[in-house]
């Protein structure tokens, strides 16, 4: 199951860090930056895209794991279904 995750880039690396933690996590990771300004911080202009690969049975556990970060500046959504 492929996975997006769209937060501020000051935060990609530390989500990236984790998930390539977990042997059956791909990840690949871009940068949309904006304006670096509080306003486009705000309105969602300045963010970054982590794309996440996960193994079938891997699956539920994973996302145990992104609720354990507990993040509310991290959107998460599948890519594709099953």
């Amino acid at each position: 199951m492929k996975y997006v995750f769209e937060m501020p880039p000051d935060k990609i690396m530390y989500l990236a860090m984790i998930l390539e933690s977990y042997e059956d996590v791909a990840v690949v990771t871009t940068v949309e930056a904006g304006d670096k300004t509080d306003a486009a911080r705000r309105e969602g202009r300045y963010k970054s895209t982590v794309v996440a690969n996960v193994a079938d049975d891997y699956d539920e556990l994973f996302h145990k794991i992104i609720a354990s970060l507990n993040d509310a500046d991290i959107k998460f959504r599948p890519a594709e279904k099953d």
